[in-house]
C-alpha cells in the first residue's frame, strides 16, 4: 500500500511540472522565442527628466522603451506584458534592463 501510495504521488508531481511547463510555453510561443512574459507594477522615478521603472513580482527592474508604452505609465499600476530584451542598448535613466514591449497582456488597476 505505501509503495502504491509513493508511486501515486511521484507520478502527480511529474504531471504538475509538466503542466506548469506547458503552460509557460504556450504563453510565450505566440510571441517568438525571445520573447518573455513578466507581471508587475509601475513606478515613477524622479531621475533625469523622469522614468519609467517596471518592477517584475521576483523584484527585478526593467525599463520599458516609451514606443507604444503609454498605457502603462501610471504610478502603481498592476500589469502582466510581453517584452524582449534589447541588448545592448542604453538610456540615461538605467533604473532596470532595458526592454522593448512587444504586447500588454493584462491590466490590473
Amino acid at each position: 500500500m505505501n509503495k502504491i501510495f509513493i508511486h501515486n504521488l511521484a507520478l502527480l508531481f511529474v504531471l504538475a511540472t509538466l503542466q506548469l511547463a506547458c503552460s509557460h510555453s504556450r504563453e510565450t510561443e505566440s510571441y517568438g522565442k525571445d520573447v518573455f512574459v513578466i507581471s508587475g507594477t509601475m513606478h515613477y522615478m524622479n531621475i533625469e527628466m523622469g522614468c519609467w521603472q517596471f518592477t517584475a513580482d521576483d523584484s527585478s527592474h526593467y525599463e520599458i522603451t516609451r514606443r507604444n508604452a503609454q498605457p502603462l505609465f501610471k504610478e502603481g499600476l498592476r500589469a502582466k506584458i510581453a517584452v524582449r530584451a534589447l541588448h545592448g542598448a542604453a538610456s540615461t535613466c538605467m533604473v532596470g534592463k532595458i526592454v522593448e514591449l512587444v504586447d500588454i497582456v493584462e491590466i490590473h488597476n
